[in-house]
């Protein structure tokens, strides 16, 4: 299988056609469903003639950047695009205002070994689906990646990239039909990043001695378990909201 390097951040919006999308902001890209299959790397084999947007985001090196971004380019017929440079909080910028869950859309992610093109499959099956919104590839490594997976509660160090997904609150059902495709290639996940409180997805986001380390030390620190709500090891839920 083709790897391919991803920029930080790769994100894909399903819609009809190219004209009831709105224009992405920092970046957006207009490609081709059906012309995908000319494309390299992580491109999928579309299965209808939608169009997508695509945003891709790139870390402060501008240099490295570049080269990852022209290749993007390749990904299908390129419709339009643009180029801003612009500060990261600009980008998803903060509200400002009290959380009261009023955020309806739900998440799903995971850690993916490689950046290949089983996991392009893997995304655009995904999006096809009526409940899916936003795909996001997120690249992974870096600083943190070095540090021994003992020293954190992130048990994760040899994954590439993050894929994720933004669904309609459709139900659990059609969530986990949506997310198939992607949650099966999945050896980690980026529980602050998910909607599933499933024990199984708190697993998957503590895997091994990570896990086992946070449960003990959770049942030393809160014997109660009081704290027992959203994702967590002790957790016996085996529904998502």
């Amino acid at each position: 299988m083709h790897r391919v390097e991803l920029p930080a951040n790769l994100q894909v919006a399903r819609g009809r056609d190219i004209s009831d999308q709105p224009r992405l902001p920092f970046g957006g890209r207009q490609i081709g469903a059906n012309d995908a299959g000319r494309g390299s790397a992580i491109r999928g084999k579309w299965q209808d003639r939608r169009w997508f947007p695509i945003r891709s985001l790139a870390n402060d090196g501008q240099d490295q950047a570049a080269p990852v971004l022209r290749e993007a380019l390749g990904l299908a017929l390129l419709h339009d695009s643009r180029t801003e440079l612009v500060p990261y909080p600009l980008i998803v910028p903060a509200p400002n205002s009290p959380h009261a869950g009023q955020q309806r859309i739900k998440m799903r992610d995971v850690l993916v070994d490689q950046a290949d093109e089983q996991l392009g499959d893997a995304m655009a099956q995904s999006l096809a689906h009526r409940a899916s919104l936003v795909g996001e590839l997120r690249a992974l490594g870096g600083a943190v990646a070095r540090v021994p997976a003992h020293a954190t509660a992130w048990g994760s160090r040899h994954q590439e990239v993050l894929a994720a997904t933004w669904i309609h609150p459709l139900g659990i059902a059609e969530q986990d039909q949506s997310f198939a495709a992607l949650q099966v290639l999945g050896t980690g996940a980026y529980g602050a990043y998910s909607s599933d409180v499933r024990r199984s997805a708190a697993e998957l986001a503590w895997p091994g001695q990570t896990g086992t380390r946070l449960r003990a030390l959770s049942e030393r620190t809160d014997p109660q378990h009081l704290f027992d709500g959203g994702l967590n090891l002790r957790s016996q839920n085996s529904s998502a909201t």
